[in-house]
């Protein structure tokens, strides 16, 4: 039974930097979509990574170095798919890939991110032997606008709404509303006075833009390697029981600038749009690395239990998922829920409202939180799939 992963023996060719955030490595970018110098696609190798739990002196390799591919260029992007894809075009076969994405970091000591694009800055997909980073910050579109779901290239979207591409992650759900909002947000305000019909720069229609942007075939590697739905499994964790190795994790990176506006003239992290450089090599290797811990361990597990984890077996669980259309809708009537009945019961507890009927509708509305919570991760008991998996309680 296949797992899904092609293996080709050819790739893109581009400039190849040794990614460490350790050394200077200069980064060179080249135009190789028509005479767009916005257009830029770069090629990185990111280090190792080392055995988890290694009582030796000396590191271990636990996972070779991998090559990633950062780029806002269509034809790059579509490369790269066509080379390790299964596509619903092509074939019905599935494949699976790894899926993360990183956004801006809007933090009140960065005020001048404020007027950054929202949404994602970058989308990860990867197998387990490449990885592609689309640098959607640094997407434009005809008009010179930047970082925008309209400005991204038509075949981004598309791999997205596959269903035959099945994505893995953790909190997958999570970013397929944020992408969804992106989109709805880019067709609301891009395109104001648009005519019926009309096309943007990539061929979409401008008043379906936001339906496009939808994440299908979503699976969420939460409730694998010990995780459960009350204390779900992060990729550290995943990458440490499934894959046996220690992937580094830094909260200053996941704050950090995924714009490309770190370093370069006129002030760290304060370019123009256009301006906007390079992702530092440490965040390549950050990025890249979530979004390989995801590929990986399905592959892992595929060679385990194909029954399970084959292609084929993830993508009847994913056929269940429910839309994101119908998720967004939810997660926005639950906050609103949960910022009413904080209130009241703030009110409450100071000896305010109206009695017996605030206490009523704080009730009323913990019900409807409860009732809107998020659909939970399909869930793998290890010891039930003969899997050494950290033994979770059953009864909570």
């Amino acid at each position: 039974m296949t797992n899904g992963f092609d293996r080709p023996n050819t790739r893109t060719t581009t400039t190849t930097i040794y990614a460490s955030s350790t050394t200077n490595n200069i980064r060179t970018n080249y135009n190789n979509d028509e005479n767009d110098g916005g257009i830029f696609t770069t090629e990185y190798e990111i280090p190792p990574l080392q055995r988890a739990h290694n009582n030796n002196d000396t590191p271990t390799i636990g996972a070779p170095a991998l090559p990633v591919i950062v780029t806002n260029s269509p034809k790059t992007i579509e490369t790269w798919l066509t080379n390790h894809c299964h596509t619903s075009n092509s074939d019905r076969r599935t494949t699976i890939l790894g899926f993360d994405t990183e956004s801006i970091a809007k933090t009140a000591w960065h005020p001048h991110r404020a007027k950054l694009p929202n949404g994602p800055a970058t989308l990860q997909l990867s197998t387990p032997t490449s990885c592609l980073i689309v640098h959607l910050a640094r997407c434009n579109n005809s008009r010179g606008v930047y970082g925008t779901a309209a400005s991204v290239p038509g075949v981004v979207q598309a791999v997205l709404a596959d269903e035959t591409v099945v994505k893995a992650g953790v909190a997958i759900d999570e970013d397929a509303i944020d992408i969804y909002r992106w989109g709805c947000a880019s067709s609301s305000t891009q395109h104001q006075g648009v005519l019926p019909g009309m096309k943007d720069v990539w061929g979409r229609d401008h008043k379906r833009l936001s339906e496009q942007w939808v994440v299908r075939s979503r699976f969420d590697l939460g409730c694998i390697a010990g995780g459960s739905p009350h204390r779900r499994a992060g990729l550290r964790q995943i990458a440490e029981v499934v894959e046996g190795v220690d992937l580094p994790k830094s909260k200053k990176l996941t704050m950090s600038d995924w714009g490309g506006g770190g370093g370069g003239k006129g002030g760290r992290g304060r370019r123009r749009p256009q301006q906007r450089g390079p992702l530092t090599p440490a965040q390549v290797a950050y990025a890249a690395r979530d979004a390989w811990v995801a590929a990986s361990a399905v592959d892992t597990l595929c060679s385990d239990r194909p029954d399970v984890f084959g292609a084929e077996a993830i993508r009847r669980i994913v056929s269940e998922e429910r839309d994101v259309g119908d998720m967004e809708s939810r997660a926005t009537r639950r906050k609103a829920a949960r910022i009413e009945w904080k209130a009241l019961k703030e009110e409450d507890g100071n000896g305010g409202g109206d009695g017996e009927e605030t206490k009523r509708r704080i009730q009323e509305l913990w019900k409807i939180m409860q009732g809107l919570k998020p659909d939970p991760p399909f869930v793998f008991c290890g010891e039930d799939l003969g899997l050494d998996w950290p033994v979770v309680s059953r009864s909570r």
